[in-house]
């Protein structure tokens, strides 16, 4: 995890943007304000049926106090779980969004020194642990940011850097069943010079076919070599697997990491350096490359999301100040959003895409067109709303946009 390095740089940037606390002399529209509520959030919440979870923090944001569940409808908290020491940074015991989902009434989340862990939503009450197979060497504690669990139905769908699960999710919550197996699962072990690492997947609902990425290196011949798989999600078996990118550099021998999405039949993997490649879904067959690509005025070559934007896929990098929207079908940049002056502050979130506007949060909420990008609305400033813990959710039930940070706030949407 980059926790530590989050955290740091979140601090840097909302301080600068404390001096500007409201959007002034700009021609842009405030968001419709509904509420804000006294508790923190740290990371990603897990949200689902009006019920939020996130790790909450103290006043002085330096310290996890423990896990909160918030009823979105009549704004309570429904259960806290205290922690008993630790950090920001220190993983153990935090339940995050992107690698927990809410099935059944129970939220099932990974943790890094339990494997599966099942708990009641209203309760908080932990009711199941569930250790992940005796050969996995260890809990893998590098779960990055954009390893989202994906889910149809009942099958739940995560990666380690080493290996990708497909689980039953009514086997994990049932209390008959002290263990549950992998339906099915993928191994890359490392072997000498050789190492593997898995990078998100993206799901299919529509084809239950399912995308991931792959970076194999080689340290003796300081090679790279990224790679776009996509498989069956019923089985795991391979349907067709490209090569997107190779590379030979004593020079410069790193991990490549590759952030991929599979929308409107196609298979789009973006690099760290900015650069994307789209291929058919049913073919495999290369459509476009695009070159590197950072924000204008931008240094950050890091990635952290690709996401599904109509017809179009949103590149979100691990820093800078602005984001980018793709045309799925053709590779060609459609708009670029750079928050104005006065503004800058990180994004490195994954976006809300709602009735064709696009929601993101770098201490101000921004709405944006999902078509041309064109600015639509801007909240006031909101302190700590950023990076994965600003990330922007939907509250279909209340009709609501939640927004974390120093306090939870909620927004009504534009359309």
């Amino acid at each position: 995890m980059r926790t530590g390095f989050l955290i740091a740089l979140m601090l840097t940037v909302s301080s600068c943007g404390k001096s500007n606390q409201e959007i002034t002399n700009l021609d842009i529209p405030n968001l419709p304000f509904d509420w804000q509520m006294p508790v923190s959030g740290l990371d990603v919440p897990t949200f689902s049926d009006g019920v939020l979870i996130n790790q909450e923090v103290n006043a002085a944001y330096t310290k996890v106090i423990g896990t909160t569940a918030v009823d979105t409808t009549t704004r309570k908290v429904l259960w806290r779980d205290a922690y008993d020491g630790g950090g920001i940074g220190d993983p153990k015991k935090s339940i995050m969004g992107n690698t927990s989902t809410i099935y059944q009434g129970k939220i099932v989340y990974y943790n890094y020194s339990q494997g599966l862990v099942v708990r009641d939503v209203k309760t908080g009450t932990i009711e199941k642990r569930i250790p992940l197979p005796n050969d996995i060497k260890e809990l893998q504690t590098n779960l990055l940011d954009q390893y989202f669990f994906q889910t149809k139905e009942n099958m739940l769908y995560f990666g380690l850097s080493n290996h990708l699960f497909a689980y039953d999710m009514n086997l994990i919550i049932d209390p008959g069943i002290p263990a549950a197996n992998p339906t099915w699962r993928i191994d890359k072990e490392d072997i000498g010079a050789i190492s593997y690492r898995f990078s998100n997947i993206s799901l299919d609902q529509s084809t239950n076919q399912l995308i991931y990425g792959l970076t194999i290196t080689d340290s003796k011949k300081r090679e790279n070599i990224a790679y776009i798989n996509l498989i069956d999600a019923m089985n795991g078996k391979e349907i067709w697997s490209r090569v997107v990118h190779r590379e030979n550099d004593p020079s410069r021998f790193y991990f490549i990491d590759g952030y991929v999405l599979l929308h409107e039949g196609m298979a789009v993997m973006t690099l760290n350096g900015g650069s994307s490649t789209g291929f058919d879904q049913a073919s495999g067959e290369q459509k476009w490359a695009t070159g590197p690509f950072t924000c204008p005025g931008g240094e950050t070559g890091g990635m952290l999301f690709v996401v599904a934007n109509g017809k179009q896929f949103l590149v979100m990098p691990n820093g800078d100040h602005c984001f980018s929207s793709w045309d799925i079908k053709t590779g060609v940049r459609k708009w670029v959003f750079s928050a104005p002056d006065g503004h800058h502050a990180t994004f490195g979130q994954q976006p809300l895409v709602l009735n064709g506007v696009v929601y993101a949060s770098n201490s101000w909420l921004w709405a944006l067109d999902a078509e041309t990008g064109k600015p639509l609305g801007a909240s006031t400033y909101m302190n700590y709303a950023m990076l994965t813990k600003g990330t922007p959710l939907y509250d279909a039930k209340n009709n609501q946009i939640l927004v974390s940070g120093g306090q939870l706030t909620a927004f009504r949407p534009l359309r």
